[in-house]
Order: structure tokens, then C-alpha cells, then sequence
């Protein structure tokens, strides 16, 4: 698996049969996820958004309390946001041709702390490239400066290690 796949946001697409629950569907999701970054330390994630799609009897509305708390669980969100897991429905569903009435699929986004990782090799390789000064006369002939890359170093810096931070 490429680094790149390991941190970042990681979306999940299940499609079930057409008598799958929309319980059973998260919880096939959940089995993507990984537990723990290359290093041992474990993953959080900061907000979890799952898409059902196919909900024409508003089922999933009847499962939806259950439905999150797992998906919270499951993604071991972060203890200080308050509302970590949303959820959006559509009573379409993603087969274009041919879609029978029950067909379902639940699709689940997850921002989690593996971004850190991402964003700490970034910032590694830019500032490496800045100091050798390449490409920077590129921008500067539109007025970008190299104090405007520092800073924005900084702040790349500064989101990784919110990331990095965890729960």
C-alpha cells in the first residue's frame, strides 16, 4: 500500500445485496479501517460522514442512532467533537440501469489522523526543495516570495501536528 493510500481521507464504497440492512452495510464498512498508522500508533478519526444511498423507505432513518454510534466507535472518533458523525440519505440509489426498489449502498468518509503522516513527508520534501531554492524563480516572476513559501510552511506544519496530536 502506497503512502499516499495509508493517510489519506479514506472513503469506503459498499454495495450489498438488496436485502442487506443498512446495520450490516456499516458494519462491512468498519472493516476497512485501519487500526493503527505504520508506527503502532493508533488512527482518530475527526469526523466521519456516511452516504446512504437508496433509502426509499426511510429505513435508514429508523437505524440511523445505532447506525452512527457504531461508526463512531468504529473509527474511534475524537473525544472533543461533539458531533463527529453525520450522515446524508437519498432515496436514489447508484445503479443507473436497472435498480430494483431495495437496492441500497452505504458510503462512509473519514478524515483521520493518518493525514499526518501525508502532510509531514510534504512538508519534508518542500522545504527540502525551497532550501535548494528549486523552482522558486518560477513564482517568483508572479511575486511569490520565498517568505510566502515559509509561511506557508508553517502553516502546513501546524495542521500536521494537530493531526498528529490525536485524541
Amino acid at each position: 500500500m502506497s503512502a499516499f493510500a495509508e493517510s489519506q481521507l479514506q472513503i469506503v464504497f459498499v454495495f450489498p445485496s438488496d436485502a442487506t440492512p443498512w446495520e450490516s452495510l456499516a458494519s462491512s464498512s468498519l472493516k476497512t479501517v485501519p487500526p493503527n498508522s505504520p508506527c503502532g500508533e493508533p488512527y482518530h478519526s475527526r469526523a466521519v460522514l456516511a452516504v446512504a444511498r437508496g433509502d426509499r423507505d426511510g429505513s435508514f432513518l429508523l437505524h440511523a442512532p445505532r447506525i452512527l454510534h457504531n461508526l463512531r466507535q468504529g473509527h474511534r472518533c475524537v473525544p472533543w467533537n461533539p458531533f463527529p458523525v453525520d450522515y446524508w440519505t437519498d432515496p436514489r440509489s447508484v445503479l443507473r440501469r436497472h435498480p430494483s426498489p431495495s437496492s441500497r449502498s452505504l458510503t462512509v468518509c473519514s478524515n483521520h489522523s493518518g493525514a499526518a503522516a501525508l502532510l509531514r513527508r510534504v512538508d519534508e520534501r518542500v522545504r527540502v526543495m525551497l532550501h535548494s531554492r528549486a523552482y522558486l524563480h518560477w513564482y517568483q516572476r508572479y511575486g511569490c516570495e520565498e517568505s510566502d513559501f515559509l509561511q506557508a510552511l508553517d502553516t502546513l506544519k501546524t495542521v500536521e501536528q494537530e493531526y498528529s496530536v490525536g485524541a
